[in-house]
């Protein structure tokens, strides 16, 4: 269990960085400086905001990264926040996050924590109690969630639960379901570059904000306008919208 004893007014999921020392894909401008450039918009409003900083997964575009300063500069932009996240399938070189891999030596230095389900954040957002959640890939997403912590007193009145996987909708049925899942208010899927529809299932409702870094080149990369998701409580419980992301045009970004 994380506690934390900062009071947020909301939360920021921040999709897939892909962050590289060098450029991938099809892209020909300064991609690494290009997606800190992303990434650091981001955090620079987490903190103006006062919004809990989440990371969806894939923070790296290889678990092998090994360019240290790449690192140093990630573990400054996340020194004055208490970031939160997963692990993604670009993260890690086996089935789970290696102790060598990019993001474990991240969060090693404190840049951010690694959240799963047996060890969620607990805080304040909103003024309500919250529980933020995570599984990465190639994990089981909870069938249900008991949001008492034993010793804790009350249970809290909102839980968000960040998942790297793919969609069902997307794949012809090999995937994760839209489905509620007791206890979860809200699910927020990484690892699904496009932005898609908020879907309500019973009480829980699924976000997939898409990606903040594009580099395929395809006609689809090209026209996305990336975004992260915001998340403020209002009457009703948590409340989405899209924080656009500041970007090079396509023209400019691919060959």
């Amino acid at each position: 269990m994380v506690m934390d004893d900062r009071a947020y007014e909301g939360i920021l999921c921040i999709g897939d960085p892909h962050l590289a020392s060098r450029a991938i894909g099809a892209r020909v401008d300064d991609y690494s400086s290009a997606i800190l450039d992303k990434l650091a918009f981001c955090v620079s409003c987490a903190a103006r905001e006062n919004l809990l900083p989440a990371l969806l997964g894939d923070v790296f575009h290889s678990p092998s990264e090994d360019a240290d300063w790449l690192l140093d500069e990630l573990a400054a932009m996340f020194e004055p926040i208490a970031a939160v996240g997963i692990f993604g399938n670009h993260d890690c070189s086996g089935d789970t996050l290696g102790a060598g891999d990019a993001l474990a030596r991240l969060a090693d230095r404190g840049a951010l924590t690694l959240l799963d389900e047996a060890h969620p954040w607990r805080g304040e957002i909103g003024g309500r109690r919250a529980v933020v959640g995570g599984t990465s890939w190639g994990r089981d997403l909870p069938r249900s969630f008991d949001p008492a912590a034993p010793g804790d007193g009350a249970a809290p009145e909102l839980v968000v639960w960040l998942a790297h996987a793919d969609l069902a909708v997307l794949s012809g049925g090999d995937g994760i379901e839209f489905q509620e899942i007791p206890g979860v208010d809200l699910v927020v899927n990484g690892h699904v570059h496009s932005q898609m529809p908020v879907v309500q299932r019973g009480a829980t409702t699924w976000c997939n904000p898409g990606s903040i870094s594009r580099y395929s080149g395809s006609a689809t990369a090209r026209g996305r306008q990336p975004a992260a998701l915001r998340l403020d409580v209002g009457p009703s419980g948590l409340e989405p919208s899209w924080l656009p992301v500041p970007h090079t045009p396509g023209d400019q970004a691919f060959r």
